[in-house]
């Protein structure tokens, strides 16, 4: 097992950002602060809507990820879903390859580690996907073998006409993924239950793809 890990400062509010490239010579690791603010809702209970993330926290998983596995493909980081208890989710896509790291997580300090969760495929460049159109990338989950499954992601590509991707799990309201860059990323505190669907809405609010996770 892998184990890598940053400390940042996060004296700002929490905002949406561009999600930066993995091999950007400019990130640079930010310092400790004394007081960490803003860590709030990432260390809260699980919750249904993407916790949006600023500039310091995306570089440093960014940096985090792509040092914890090696080769890594000179890709971008396009998406990175977080929704409470301290965990964090990083996909990476281009033309070089995709990965991704699971289950990365944030403590009450501002530190980023990367436990050696995940995978990368060289040389397998993203599926084409038609403007309003959503392209599963399938679902990985932890635990299993004989035990419970304790999390699982739901990742995929999104066509540029989709401007919302909700995930539909019978008997629960609708949950919205993240969407960043052409993906989507959702994960989910236990098994993904038959019947589970991927919706797209474009920017009008009308459906317009659906998608088996």
């Amino acid at each position: 097992m892998v184990l890598a890990a940053i400390l940042l400062g996060c004296g700002e509010a929490p905002a949406p950002s561009p999600i930066v490239d993995s091999q950007d010579p400019q990130i640079q690791a930010p310092g400790l602060v004394e007081e960490a603010t803003g860590l709030g809702p990432l260390l809260g209970p699980w919750r249904s809507e993407p916790i949006p993330l600023w500039p310091a926290l995306l570089a440093a998983v960014a940096r985090v990820c792509s040092t914890s596995m090696q080769p890594f493909p000179a890709v971008p980081l396009v998406a990175v879903d977080a929704r409470g208890q301290g965990r964090l989710e990083a996909l990476f896509a281009g033309a070089g390859g995709q990965a991704a790291c699971n289950g990365m997580t944030i403590d009450a300090q501002g530190a980023v580690a990367a436990m050696g969760g995940g995978m990368t495929a060289i040389g397998n460049p993203p599926p084409a996907v038609g403007d309003q159109a959503l392209v599963s990338a399938g679902v990985s989950s932890s635990g299993g073998a004989g035990e419970a499954i304790t999390s699982s992601v739901i990742a995929g590509a999104a066509g540029a006409g989709i401007a919302t991707v909700a995930i539909v799990m019978p008997g629960r309201a609708r949950m919205r993924a993240t969407l960043a860059n052409g993906w989507y990323l959702f994960w989910w505190p236990g098994a993904i239950p038959a019947g589970t669907k991927v919706i797209g809405f474009d920017a009008l609010g009308r459906e317009a793809a659906t998608s088996d996770p």
